[in-house]
C-alpha cells in the first residue's frame, strides 16, 4: 500500500483521530502581523482551521484526498472556507500556491532523507522573514515518553534538525525537546516532542 492508500484509508476509518484542538505549540506562536500560512502535510486540518480561524488564509497540503475533503467540509461546516485552501501534494514536493508568513510542520514522521528533501523543498518556496514552526515527536520519546510512530527512523533528534537548520540563514531559531501532556483513559502521560521555532533572515 502506497502513502497516499494508507492516509486514505486511515482518516476514512478514524477522521477524528488527531481531534479539534491546535497543538499546542502553535497556539504559543506570535500571530500578530501574519496573514497566510501553509500547513505542510496538515491531515484534515485541527492546526489549519484553528490559523483560519485567527484571521489568516491559509494552504493545507497533504497526500489524502480523504484528509482534504474532511477539512473542507470542517471549514464550511465552521464559515471559515474562504480563508482555507487544499492542495493534494506529496509533501516532498509540493509547491505552495503563494509565499506564506508561516510555515507548519507538525508531525511529518518520515525517515530523514525523506525528511530533509520535503523541508528544503518547503523552506526555499519562502520569502526571508518567514516564520518556521516545526514539531516531531522526538527520538527520546520511543523510550521515555508516550505515543508516536514506534519505528526509530521516522522520529526526529534536536542535533539532526540543527545541522540541517545550517543550510539556511535564521534572524532566529530555536530548537529543543518540548514535553506535551496527552489525556488518556488511564490518566496522563507524557510525550516528548522536538520543535523548532525559527525565523528566516530578511
Amino acid at each position: 500500500m502506497n502513502s497516499k492508500d494508507f492516509w486514505d484509508a486511515r482518516y476514512s476509518q478514524n477522521p477524528e483521530s488527531w481531534g479539534e484542538e491546535p497543538n499546542q505549540f502553535l497556539r504559543e506562536v506570535d500571530l500578530k502581523g501574519l496573514s497566510s500560512a501553509v500547513d505542510l502535510a496538515g491531515g484534515n486540518g485541527r492546526n489549519s482551521l484553528w490559523l483560519a480561524s485567527q484571521g489568516l488564509s491559509v494552504e493545507n497540503i497533504d497526500i489524502s484526498s480523504v484528509a482534504l475533503d474532511q477539512f473542507m467540509l470542517r471549514a464550511e461546516l465552521q464559515g471559515l472556507e474562504n480563508r482555507c485552501l487544499r492542495n493534494e501534494s506529496d509533501a516532498l514536493q509540493a509547491k505552495f500556491s503563494f509565499a506564506p508568513d508561516l510555515l507548519l510542520v507538525a508531525y511529518l514522521q518520515i525517515p530523514s532523507d525523506q525528511l530533509q528533501r520535503a523541508l528544503k523543498n518547503a523552506l526555499e518556496q519562502l520569502n526571508g522573514g518567514a516564520r518556521v514552526l516545526g514539531v516531531w515527536h522526538a527520538v527520546e520519546n520511543l523510550e521515555e515518553g508516550f505515543g508516536g510512530p514506534q519505528d526509530k527512523s521516522a522520529l526526529v533528534s534536536a542535533v539532526q534538525l540543527e545541522q540541517f537548520a545550517e543550510s539556511f540563514s535564521w534572524a532566529q531559531l530555536n530548537i529543543q525537546n518540548r514535553q506535551r501532556v496527552v489525556p488518556t483513559e488511564d490518566g496522563d502521560r507524557v510525550a516528548i516532542d522536538v520543535v523548532l521555532f525559527g525565523q528566516l533572515e530578511v
